[in-house]
């Protein structure tokens, strides 16, 4: 065999995709220890996806957990996302009352609509209504009364 045939052997072998490339005489210990990092690898790579199956179970959008209450958690954000219900969410400050929401948005067909997370406890009660609902021109002080018929 030509010198740059014994080169283009191994080139052409990783470009197929080997990791690694035996030649005649075979050393047994380098096969050996070969095969153990071959091994080592493998397992390293079946983790992995098992770790990465494992969260995509155990998440739902930016929600993490696998416990009974998360579990129910995600089937209620489902059922709501698949309805075109109105959804109010209360609850004490930092018990995630907004990464809910988000998830409903994101779990629901409307995930690539425009999304606004309202905080009503930061409005005023009095605008909370017009907020929510809307407002017609006159409904305020110095709004141009409604037109009529």
């Amino acid at each position: 065999m030509t010198r740059s045939r014994e080169h283009s052997i191994p080139l052409r072998a990783s470009q197929a995709g080997a990791d690694e490339f035996v030649v005649s005489p075979v050393n047994y210990q380098e096969l050996q220890s070969l095969l153990a990092r071959a091994i080592e690898k493998r397992a390293h790579e079946l983790e992995g996806r098992r770790v990465v199956q494992h969260w995509k179970q155990i998440r739902v959008c930016s929600l993490i957990g696998a416990s009974n209450a998360m579990q129910k958690l995600y089937q209620t954000i489902q059922a709501v996302a698949d309805s075109n219900s109105t959804v109010v969410l209360r609850g004490e400050s930092g018990t995630g009352k907004e990464l809910i929401a988000s998830a409903i948005v994101q779990s629901s067909d409307r995930a690539n609509q425009p999304y606004i997370c309202l905080n009503c406890s930061a409005l005023p009660e009095s605008l909370i209504e017009s907020e929510l609902f809307g407002y017609e021109k006159g409904a305020f002080t110095g709004q141009t009364p409604r037109a009529r018929d």
